[in-house]
């Protein structure tokens, strides 16, 4: 299942035993009109580092999962661990720097000629 998003989310690193794991906050506003949150593993293609606490936007994204074994009372059971797989992503610096205005561009491609001339007037041109 794809997803579709334009919102920004903060990526949660934690490290243990040298392997990385991510976590991508989530949070919904309550009827009291506070939020809360929650989190949900994402994965990223290998050797994606992000640092904890990154803000980025999924580009290309899509709910996953993985089944693992479980011992309920004796008796085994499948358990499914879903998660979000991110296969592309911009940071929020990164999408602030291709929407940002270039405005020395801007400058440069402006019609400046006005600037350069000089005007002259005579004594015809004025009215009294």
């Amino acid at each position: 299942m794809n997803i579709n998003t334009q919102n920004p989310y903060t990526i949660f690193r934690n490290e243990v035993d040298g392997k990385k794991y991510f976590k991508i906050g989530l949070s919904k506003k309550k009827q009291d009109g506070t939020y809360e949150r929650g989190y949900v593993p994402i994965q990223f293609k290998k050797d994606v580092d992000i640092p904890n606490q990154t803000k980025i936007y999924l580009r290309n994204a899509w709910w996953t999962f993985y089944n693992t074994e479980v011992s309920i009372n004796g008796a085994e059971h499948k358990k499914t661990i879903p998660y979000i797989f991110c296969n592309d992503f911009v940071t929020l610096e990164d999408r602030i720097e291709e929407t940002r205005t270039d405005f020395d561009a801007i400058d440069e491609k402006k019609d400046n000629s006005f600037k350069t001339k000089e005007i002259e007037l005579t004594d015809d041109d004025l009215p009294f």
